[in-house]
């Protein structure tokens, strides 16, 4: 089931109008579950705008105010990167804490 229950009613709206398709910014936990991913992609979900703000869990944890989503983080970033999705982008706030880590990370 979808975050929004509207969700699949708003992109298949958008795709039926020829406004485009849909995106949806995300931190890309929920996607390390694949029947979730799977659903947001059947819903007509075509550009992904994930926000992952290091490699390291340590500072992870600091910038999103969290403990312990780094995994599942990492794993819903990989899994949107395997599904046919027409883009993906990671969006990644630079602070004093990570911006060191950014080749690391890039790479």
């Amino acid at each position: 089931m979808l975050v929004c229950a509207a969700l699949e009613a708003v992109a298949r709206f958008m795709e039926k109008k020829g406004v485009g398709y849909c995106s949806l910014l995300s931190n890309a936990v929920r996607f390390a579950d694949r029947k979730y991913l799977k659903a947001v992609f059947d819903a007509g979900v075509r550009r992904l705008f994930l926000s992952f703000h290091s490699h390291r869990s340590e500072t992870y944890d600091l910038l999103t105010g969290t403990t312990g989503l780094h995994p599942k983080a990492v794993e819903g970033l990989t899994r949107a990167l395997a599904m046919p999705f027409f883009e993906v982008t990671c969006n990644v706030v630079l602070t004093r804490h990570n911006y060191k880590d950014i080749p690391a990370l890039a790479g």
